[in-house]
C-alpha cells in the first residue's frame, strides 16, 4: 500500500463552508478514507492528476477534453480523480490534447 496521492494519507479532506466559519470533513473518495491506495491506484492517481493539469494548461473544458480524447465528461472526470483507470496511456492523451488544439484554431 502506498500513501494517497488526493489526501496526502490523511484520508479526508477538511474545508470552509457557508455559513461561514463551519468546518466540514469529507472521507477521501480515492482511498475511501484509509489514507492508503495500492500501488496501481497511486498510478491511476498520477496521471489522471497529469491529465487534469494538461486540460487546463490547454484551456480546455471538461467536456471540450472529453470530446478530444472520445470519452464522456463523466469518465474525464473519474481518469482525473483516480477513480477508474485511464483509458489510454500518457502519449495517447497528450495526442488526443494536440489534436484537439489543432481543431480548434481552425
Amino acid at each position: 500500500m502506498k500513501p494517497c496521492r488526493s489526501c496526502d494519507g490523511k484520508g479526508s479532506f477538511t474545508g470552509i463552508v457557508c455559513p461561514p466559519g463551519r468546518v466540514l470533513t469529507i472521507s477521501c473518495p480515492t482511498c475511501a478514507g484509509t489514507g492508503q491506495v495500492e500501488p496501481e491506484q497511486d498510478e491511476w492517481v498520477r496521471v489522471g492528476m497529469l491529465l487534469y493539469q494538461q486540460r487546463i494548461r490547454r484551456q480546455l473544458s471538461l467536456e471540450q477534453g472529453a470530446r478530444r480524447l472520445g470519452v464522456a465528461p463523466s469518465v474525464l472526470t473519474d481518469m482525473e480523480h483516480g477513480q477508474v483507470e485511464p483509458a489510454f496511456s500518457g502519449e495517447q492523451l497528450w495526442e488526443a490534447y494536440a489534436r484537439g488544439l489543432d481543431e480548434r484554431r481552425t
